[in-house]
This record gives structure tokens, sequence and C-alpha cells, in this order.
């Protein structure tokens, strides 16, 4: 009879030990900075990194699609706007990069919650070089 195993919050086996070498957490989590510099440009504090404009945001959480200017600070999302409130020169004008997205589609990073990698009969590289191009962030 074999030692019991614990069960992590969700049933799950639970894994404990040291962290699997070249993973942390870094690059992941914002940093204090990060966000201080996101919440000026969304202030109208410090201009945009770059601002994706005329885009049609894929809201997954309403099923909607919506018309929208994305603001950037660095890798985070300083704000999303309406195109069509009268502040778009605006930001236009206060953004260090554009790109006219001229009705593309922005959508959020999405997470295949199922994937059996055995069964696409490729490496994991070109699985995640695959997959990436498409969209899907994290599994």
């Amino acid at each position: 009879m074999g030692r019991a195993q614990r069960r992590g919050p969700l049933g799950g086996r639970a894994v404990s030990g040291a962290p699997r070498p070249g993973v942390t957490p870094q690059g992941v989590t914002a940093t204090a900075a990060e966000v201080t510099a996101a919440v000026a440009v969304a202030a109208g504090r410090e201009p945009a990194t770059l601002l994706l404009a005329g885009g049609r945001l894929v809201n997954v959480f309403t099923n909607e699609v919506t018309p929208a200017d994305v603001l950037l600070a660095g890798r985070l999302v300083a704000g999303v706007y309406d195109p069509d409130d009268g502040q778009a020169q605006q930001r236009r004008e206060r953004a260090l990069e554009v790109i006219d997205l001229d009705g593309a589609y922005v959508v959020p990073g999405l997470i295949d919650g199922h994937v059996h990698l055995e069964s696409s009969l490729v490496s994991p590289a070109e699985y995640v070089r695959g997959v990436l191009a498409r969209g899907v962030t994290g599994a």
C-alpha cells in the first residue's frame, strides 16, 4: 500500500517542491512600475506606448464585438475606448506609435482548456508555433 496522495484545492494531485529550472513568475505578473505607467497613460498624464486604433474588440465574457481603440503602456492595456467618443484624434496624437487596425479583430490571449498534445503528432515546440499565431497563449 502506497503513501496517500495529497490533493490540491480542486481535487487534483498537489505538486510541491522546488520550482522547475527556468520557470519563474517574473515576466508574468505586472511590476509596480508597469502598473504605475499604465495608470499614468490611462489618466492622460503620459503618452501611450502604442495605440491600436479602429479595431473590433471581442469581449469573451459578453460575446459581443464592439468598435474599440486600445491604449497600451508597455505590455499592459491602459484603456479601451469607443473610437467615436470624440477623443480619438487626441489619443492618436499622444501615442508614441499608432497602428490603424482598419476593423481588424482585437482578442485577448486565449486559453486552450483541454489539450492532447500527443494527438497533434508534432513536437511541443511546433505545436506552440502553430497555436500562438491563432491567439492561444496558455493551456
